[in-house]
């Protein structure tokens, strides 16, 4: 268990947010008080009026911290942007881990693996780890996630960008807390207005990149209810209102950075269209209308791809079923290798 004695002068700020996470904060608070460090650590728990049970269980907590949880709760929904913004404004650590309300740690030594190894490569301003993913729903079998490399290294700008928000689990992540601090005014303002996991990857690690420690000590829960994902996802309303901020932010970051990585964010750019147009939940009308207006962005196989969907739609069916018998022959061919 981590030391109750309180060091001189905060490491680690940890910024939690969470919204009607009564099912699940429990696991998070657990795996923040379960961590055994060396330095002074701070907790930030900022609820965004949340409308369930997670206010009485985050109160049942605060004597296990010894004072050193600070709560915040919104006396109306800010939404996910703005709660984060002002919990990041909060933390005053050397260092600021983040982990979302419905995502939780399962390895005591997290903070002190990931301060240690930056403290000697202070090169760069982020690190992550792999992570395991829980499925919430259905009958997928809960596995490694985002496992990048064997063994730690730092991968580059365009490896992130390319992602998409994919690269790595949002409670892996630690941050320098001078880095965010010391946000130029254009970046803190696009920040502020688009922040996301992937705008968070791509702030930090633009520089110099980002240090990848290659051991699981979080899990992601996946499609949790009342996640930021599972309510983009499942709402082609607000999968497209997301998109649209997402496709503005992208053009607007690639601006404000000199267009040094012109050519991934033309590719993150296309990419998101690309999912537009892949997306099952929008109509064919609206599709045909947005591949007309944004056809010059996309690539030649994308564009090859849309007309086989919209003239030869069995086709599709014929591609996904050999990709289904590619994926278990892989699977096949990896356990004789295994064995």
């Amino acid at each position: 268990m981590m030391s109750a004695e309180v060091l001189s002068g905060v490491i680690v700020s940890v910024v939690c947010i969470v919204y009607n996470h009564e099912k699940y904060i429990r696991d998070a608070l657990d795996g923040f008080l379960r961590q055994d460090t060396s330095f002074a650590v701070e907790f930030i728990v900022a609820d965004d009026c949340s409308s369930d049970g997670t206010m009485d269980v985050i109160n049942e907590y605060r004597d296990k911290f010894n004072g050193r949880l600070k709560v915040v709760r919104n006396e109306s929904n800010l939404g996910f942007m703005k709660n984060l913004i002002n919990a990041l404004d909060m933390a005053s650590g050397k260092y600021i881990a983040i982990c979302e309300g419905d995502d939780y740690w399962v390895d005591p030594e997290k903070l002190s693996v990931q301060v240690n190894k930056m403290d000697a490569l202070s090169s760069v301003d982020l690190s992550f780890h792999s992570s395991y993913i829980k499925y919430e729903f259905g009958d997928k079998v809960d596995s490694l996630f985002c496992k990048r490399a064997h063994g730690d290294c730092v991968f580059g700008i365009e490896d992130i960008i390319d992602s998409a928000g994919s690269f790595m689990p949002t409670a892996s992540m630690l941050i320098r807390g001078d880095a965010y601090r010391n946000l130029s005014p254009s970046i803190r303002a696009l920040y502020e207005s688009y922040t996301t996991a992937f705008f968070t990857q791509l702030i930090f690690s633009f520089e110099n990149g980002a240090l990848y420690i290659d051991r699981p000590m979080s899990v992601y829960r996946s499609m949790a209810l009342g996640s930021w994902t599972e309510s983009v996802v499942n709402n082609p309303n607000i999968y497209m209102y997301w998109s649209d901020k997402y496709l503005c932010a992208v053009r607007l970051y690639n601006a404000l950075t000199g267009y040094r990585q012109k050519s991934a964010f033309e590719r993150a750019i296309s990419n998101k269209h690309f999912s537009i147009l892949k997306h099952e939940g929008i109509s064919k009308q609206y599709k045909k209308d947005y591949f007309s207006r944004h056809r010059s962005e996309l690539t030649n196989w994308q564009v090859l791809f849309w007309w086989v969907v919209r003239f030869f739609p069995q086709w599709i069916f014929i591609l996904r079923k050999g990709k289904r018998r590619l994926l278990k022959l892989k699977g096949g061919i990896r356990s004789l290798i295994g064995r």
